[in-house]
């Protein structure tokens, strides 16, 4: 300020400065005297050695006053500053390892040695194969704490550049191992589950279907997943989830093997037997041997023989009295 702005005309002017911790606006402590140099020339220009009076990072009021020869004293002009020399200590903390899909929290802790300090922290992520990005206000939990998903297998790179009210910069980095969530096949048939090595009967005739559908992985990669069937050892499907008996040409087979595959390269198989159903058979007569048919042929006619010769041979020997009709001689 300018000795005028004091009320003093001449230049024969003595600065007294004071000042008090004031973390949060108001004094914590009473005031102290502080050493200055100064010039006066268009201006009084005050200069405070901050280590020479001992003080320390943190926020201060500060009271100037300008005393005369006269040993008068001018009105206080109070500033509201604060100091702040050195770089803040920052520790990022996060997991090292996590499974595809699941969420990453990070987290970083800075000092700066006084009560009231505040920070700027600007956050980046590098994936994998990707470059660096902002990120979005979803995944933003508060200013110093992160969260988001890990949809890719691989190396993700969180970095945290922290500015404090000095205007140091502290720019900190962690590693995060993203391990990437194998498939598990899953074949269902007429709603049931097959067990890997199971054997399952087929109609021999008709429609039936294997469907892989409910195999499962991680929701980024269960989208992508690609399904491989064969039978008896050779490739014959790719691409469909399931498995049509008219995808089938072959008139019989025993094996079927389906393998599931994601977006890295991570599978899972299974193999199962099928037997096909035999359907009931009619025999016609053709189909009877000749000897069979002499056979059923001679048991009838025997059969009509005995029962004809029963019919014709006289009742002798019943041992029952004929009767006969009143007024009719008996018969003889």
């Amino acid at each position: 300020p300018s000795p005028e702005s004091f009320g003093v005309t001449g230049l024969d002017v003595i600065p007294v400065a004071r000042y008090c911790p004031a973390p949060l606006g108001i004094c914590v402590e009473n005031y102290s005297t502080l050493t200055t140099t100064y010039t006066v020339e268009d201006g009084l220009h005050l200069s405070i050695d901050a280590n020479g009076n001992q003080l320390d990072d943190g926020f201060y009021l500060f009271q100037i006053q300008i005393q005369d020869s006269f040993l008068s004293l001018s009105n206080n002009l109070t500033q509201y500053i604060v100091l702040d020399q050195t770089q803040p200590v920052v520790e990022l903390n996060a997991i090292e390892q996590v499974n595809e899909s699941e969420m990453v929290v990070v987290d970083v802790e800075a000092y700066d040695g006084y009560t009231g300090s505040r920070f700027v922290i600007t956050w980046t992520i590098t994936e994998p194969g990707d470059s660096p990005r902002s990120v979005t206000e979803g995944e933003l939990l508060e200013d110093n704490r992160l969260e988001f998903e890990a949809k890719k297998s691989g190396m993700y790179t969180v970095t945290a550049l922290v500015r404090d009210l000095g205007g140091h910069l502290v720019v900190v980095e962690h590693n995060v191992s993203v391990m990437n969530q194998q498939p598990t096949a899953v074949v269902r048939f007429d709603g049931f589950q097959i067990l890997d090595g199971s054997v399952v009967t087929i109609p021999s005739d008709g429609s039936w279907v294997f469907s892989a559908n409910a195999s499962t992985d991680s929701g980024n990669d269960q989208q992508s997943l690609e399904y491989y069937w064969s039978v008896d050892g050779k490739s014959l499907l790719s691409g469909k989830s399931y498995l049509e008996s008219s995808d089938i040409q072959a008139s019989s087979y025993t094996t079927i093997h389906v393998e599931v595959v994601d977006d890295d390269g991570a599978s899972s198989e299974l193999s199962f037997q099928v037997i096909q159903q035999e359907t009931e058979s009619k025999e016609s007569l053709a189909d009877v041997p000749l000897y069979s048919i002499l056979t059923l042929f001679l048991v009838v006619f025997l059969g009509l023989l005995y029962v004809l010769r029963k019919r014709t041979q006289p009742d002798v020997n019943s041992g029952f009295v004929k009767w006969t009709e009143r007024g009719k001689k008996p018969k003889n």
